[in-house]
């Protein structure tokens, strides 16, 4: 009995020993690492919120490998400190010759924020077009909403935002990015000042080891995420030569740019810069790109007709690139909205309504599927007192899910339209939805709507 108890507690001395010496700071920032991989990361401005398992990884490698996400670098993150949280043991201290201290294990927390920080910064522009696109679509929804809609972090404008430059990119992804990257830094920076009184940094060896490591670490970092900055300087450095008029040299810089990020190509803004060296290369000789720029320049110059008609010779050959859609949507989007629709006096928008029409079935036809224009056609329908016809588009916008601050207008304004057609039942239900919809109590026409009905 005695010896059962003297070696109950030798062990438990033991294990004390062992839970003293535990690297608490490991144990925290892994158990955080997995948490935050199932919480939203990025949410679309139109409603769709992805997670970390639900985000592809991409460095300006391996593009098409789907399995490489942000759940799956959290997780390899989270077992590294996990490995390093265990005391380490006289005959594995060589194998630990870089085991990690606090700060380490801190830095390795952060490694999924930094890269995605980069990833959409940096490398991946289709992903960034899209959300740019989105956020336009959302932007103009609001303007007709006839009551204030969510605040945006950083405020920005429908038809000046475009995503070539690096600020602008920082700002839209502020405006996305959801609050999980910040749940993990609010962890690791009170844990990075932490430091466990039996916790010892251990030997990191000789000088010329140590030289070695660091060698190979900034040689992989380069080879792993330099090529999309390589790309992003050389598209900036012809910008640049396009200015002054070298053509020829801007023309080389983006071919270098599309070797080192080819998703460039999903790119509208590159495309436009590369029309414009072609263009003012040989003007009679119009290419792709050349009358994208022309188009675009277009656009600028607020001539939105010739920006129509070149767009329109490029989308009957692409009428499936993602980046040439956006180009037409960007024309149409201004063509309807010059002409003021759902705005001003009921005589003056009756006829800004019937001259926007037109202009918002040809969007239709090219993009079946944007928000923006099945949100204002359905509301034009309202206001031209066709209310069958609005039912039909709004309930058409709400099978594409939208964000509950859409569909609370959307709900709205198909209750508007049961009224008119005087079915008070069904408009009630229907704003009750609204209603449910709005927790910010923004919406006062649903409301005011709802209060008029009992």
């Amino acid at each position: 009995m005695v010896a059962l108890y003297k070696m109950f507690e030798l062990k438990s001395q033991r294990f004390l020993l062992w839970f003293w010496t535990l690297n608490v700071t490991a144990i925290v920032m892994g158990c955080s690492l997995l948490c935050v991989s199932l919480l939203p990361w990025l949410k679309d401005p139109l409603g769709t919120v992805y997670s970390a398992w639900q985000l592809p990884l991409y460095s300006g490698w391996f593009h098409q490998m789907a399995f490489l996400n942000y759940g799956m670098l959290c997780l390899l993150c989270a077992l590294c400190t996990f490995l390093f949280a265990f005391p380490e043991r006289q005959s594995y201290q060589k194998w630990y010759y870089c085991a990690l201290n606090r700060k380490t294990t801190c830095f390795i927390s952060l490694i999924p924020i930094v890269f995605f920080l980069f990833q959409y910064l940096c490398a991946d522009a289709s992903m960034l077009a899209i959300m740019a696109r989105h956020e336009r679509q959302m932007l103009l929804i609001q303007m007709y909403f006839g009551y204030k809609g969510d605040t945006q972090i950083i405020v920005l404008n429908p038809f000046t935002l475009n995503i070539s430059t690096l600020w602008t990119k920082l700002q839209l992804l502020l405006n996305c990015i959801s609050y999980a990257p910040l749940l993990l830094c609010v962890f690791t920076w009170p844990l990075s000042a932490y430091h466990h009184p039996a916790l010892l940094a251990p030997s990191i060896g000789s000088a010329s080891k140590r030289k070695l490591v660091l060698s190979w670490s900034i040689i992989a970092l380069v080879i792993l995420f330099g090529r999309s900055p390589l790309g992003m300087m050389c598209e900036y450095a012809a910008k640049e030569e396009l200015a002054p008029g070298n053509y020829n040299l801007a023309l080389l810089l983006l071919n270098s740019a599309r070797f080192f990020n080819p998703d460039l190509e999903q790119a509208a803004y590159y495309h436009i810069e590369q029309g414009q060296a072609q263009y003012f290369l040989s003007p009679t000789q119009l290419t792709t790109d050349s009358r994208i720029y022309l188009a675009a320049t277009y656009r600028t110059q607020g001539d939105y007709l010739d920006s129509y008609q070149q767009l329109l010779a490029v989308w009957h050959t692409h009428s499936t690139v993602p980046w040439v859609v956006d180009e037409m949507d960007k024309t149409l989007e201004r063509l309807i909205e010059v002409r003021r629709p759902l705005r001003g006096s009921i005589a003056d928008r009756m006829s800004a309504d019937d001259s926007a029409l037109p202009w918002l079935h040809i969007f239709l036809k090219i993009d079946p599927s944007n928000f923006y224009a099945l949100y204002t056609t359905g509301r034009v329908q309202y206001d031209l007192h066709n209310y069958p016809t609005c039912i039909v588009y709004m309930s058409a916008l709400l099978s594409l899910n939208p964000n509950d601050t859409i569909r609370s207008s959307i709900y709205t304004y198909m209750a508007l339209s049961e009224t008119g057609l005087g079915n008070d039942g069904n408009a009630r239900l229907l704003l009750f939805q609204a209603i449910s919809l709005d927790p910010g109590y923004h919406n006062n026409t649903a409301r005011e709507e709802l209060s008029g009905l009992h």
